[in-house]
């Protein structure tokens, strides 16, 4: 019928780069999958299902993301002045640029992972790029001062990597959201427990953007 869209199916690379999504997310929770049944799924919902079987953690039926936010806003509470903290405030309010690398660290050493929420500016990326693509063209022409070039840039790039300031998030709550999906157990109270319902949405999530896909396309995808 006209209008309705295909579903999305796995074929070649496409194959190639799930089986890459998969191994990190493995790796990144230690889990032992097997990859004989994994092989047997005939389906994203029965690969999902998999995956989630592996999780041995007590479940409940709490929120997860509720008790994420009473988290972080008891650590902010720590380095930050602002008594009043809601999923609106911004995190710019709460971290002044001339602290700020430091007091974000200091969060994620109590959370116990990295957010990885501060950037480059967008104007130190742009001449980042058009510099290293100016330097590849000078490549073919005088390949000693292309290398001096690079070697230049790559120190000029560690500076700014180290000296990022801006976040990749505006407000509280959208910081929530991503605690939550860097480390699902370690934001909640007790990351002995689990919601499986939401760490099945959460698992979904993190493989269709890895995949590009959105979250109903990726959940309705077929094995081709």
């Amino acid at each position: 019928m006209e209008g309705v869209k295909e579903p999305f199916v796995f074929k070649g690379f496409q194959y190639e780069d799930l089986d890459y999504a998969i191994e990190n997310f493995v790796n990144e929770y230690d889990l032992p999958l097997d990859p004989q049944k994994l092989a047997e799924v005939r389906n994203v919902a029965e690969m999902l299902d998999l995956i989630v079987s592996y999780f041995k953690q007590e479940k409940k039926e709490d929120c997860t993301s509720q008790q994420a936010f009473y988290k972080l806003r008891t650590i902010l509470h720590k380095y930050t002045n602002e008594s009043d903290i809601k999923p609106s405030t911004r995190l710019e309010e709460l971290f002044p640029k001339q602290n700020r690398i430091e007091n974000i660290n200091r969060v994620e050493e109590d959370l116990g992972f990295k957010l990885h929420i501060l950037k480059m500016k967008d104007d130190v990326v742009t001449i980042l790029v058009v510099t290293f693509l100016v330097l590849f063209v000078l490549l073919f022409f005088t390949t000693l001062y292309a290398m001096l070039g690079g070697v230049i840039w790559l120190f000029a790039y560690k500076v700014a990597e180290d000296y990022r300031k801006e976040f990749k998030v505006e407000m509280v709550g959208e910081l929530v959201k991503l605690m939550v999906e860097k480390n699902y157990f370690k934001s909640r109270r007790d990351p002995n427990t689990m919601n499986e319902k939401e760490l099945r949405e959460m698992i979904a999530k993190y493989f269709a953007d890895c995949l590009g896909l959105e979250r109903e396309e990726f959940l309705n995808a077929k094995f081709g």
